[in-house]
């Protein structure tokens, strides 16, 4: 195709890259050898693709999902400065590509789920809630086990501008119709909830997708099957979730080194049993009770966060 300056020089595609934030990356070569990054916007009729000075091409109809893909940059404004593109042969690219993709480490850090046990109202809980996503809570998901749905929806819709002005992803749990009709960060899965291809085909490519995994076979299923992320557990008898055990720390480990993506423990930990975590390959721990019951919520956000950095950085896979 040609140049975006609109001469006649030709270019060649050589590198296509896709952001969370549905910006596209591409990078090309001229016939002389002169190397050029133009950035991108998926639209109806296909990816128009911007210099930096704004010049525009075309690629109508072209399919760039088969493409490599990166995770997100943060940021729309590139150029050769911003971004690197080491020599690798076409195969060391792509599974680059996978590793990174997807959700961040470290926003997986301090993973907050919610529990409305220790509200009185729907205002109480979103007080609270925003205790802790001020306080440092890197994560979010909305857990309404007993709600209607439309009550779910009203209070998620409540919920997501205090995430956004924040900056923390909320996810939904469980139920991908809510997670796509309000358009949430993501969604977390069971074992036993929607499969994780189809969440992925109906909620895009671009929302993070969560799966519980209690063992390696599991996580690898989900790592295979295009998860973001894992949260696994319990790591300790819990209040919570009746029906699940705690299971063996070494196991915790065995997941978190069998698999690249982030994971994160849940079940049953507080400020006081969290160091046991240390060690274990964790990228982040999954707090309920120690931030909705606590009488002092930023305070043991502050304290939860620091502790799980500790646990984090301890845990070298």
């Amino acid at each position: 195709f040609l140049s975006p300056a609109g001469d006649d020089r030709p270019y060649y595609l050589r590198e296509v890259f896709r952001c969370r934030s549905a910006l596209w990356i591409v990078r090309v070569e001229e016939e002389y050898g002169k190397t050029a990054l133009f950035s991108s916007r998926m639209g109806r009729d296909g990816v128009s693709l911007y210099g930096r000075d704004d010049g525009g091409i075309s690629l109508s109809g072209t399919n760039l999902l088969s493409f490599a893909r990166k995770g997100d940059t943060g940021s729309t404004v590139f150029s050769a400065d911003d971004l690197a593109f080491p020599k690798r042969s076409r195969d060391e690219e792509f599974s680059q590509a996978e590793k990174d993709e997807g959700i961040e480490k470290e926003q997986v850090l301090l993973y907050a789920v919610s529990d409305r046990a220790w509200s009185n109202s729907d205002e109480e809980f979103l007080s609270q809630a925003k205790q802790a996503i001020k306080s440092g809570v890197t994560i979010f998901q909305l857990r309404e086990k007993h709600t209607e749905y439309e009550h779910f929806r009203e209070i998620a819709l409540k919920l997501k501008p205090i995430c956004k002005q924040y900056n923390v992803p909320l996810i939904i749990n469980d139920n991908v119709k809510l997670a796509k009709e309000i358009d949430a960060d993501g969604v977390h899965l069971g074992q036993d909830d929607l499969d994780i291809k189809a969440a992925r085909e109906y909620l895009g490519a671009d929302k993070i997708i969560g799966v519980s995994a209690h063992n390696v076979k599991e996580a690898l299923e989900a790592e295979n099957g295009g998860a973001d992320y894992l949260g696994s557990g319990a790591a300790f008898v819990t209040s919570t979730k009746t029906d699940a055990g705690a299971i063996d720390h070494k196991v915790l480990s065995d997941v978190a080194h069998s698999v690249k993506i982030p994971v994160v423990a849940i079940g049953g930990i507080n400020k006081d049993n969290i160091s046991q975590l240390e060690g274990l390959g964790l990228d982040g721990v999954a707090v309920v009770s120690a931030i909705f019951a606590a009488d002092d919520i930023s305070s043991a956000v502050i304290d939860l966060k620091a502790k799980a950095e500790k646990a984090a950085e301890s845990s070298v896979k």
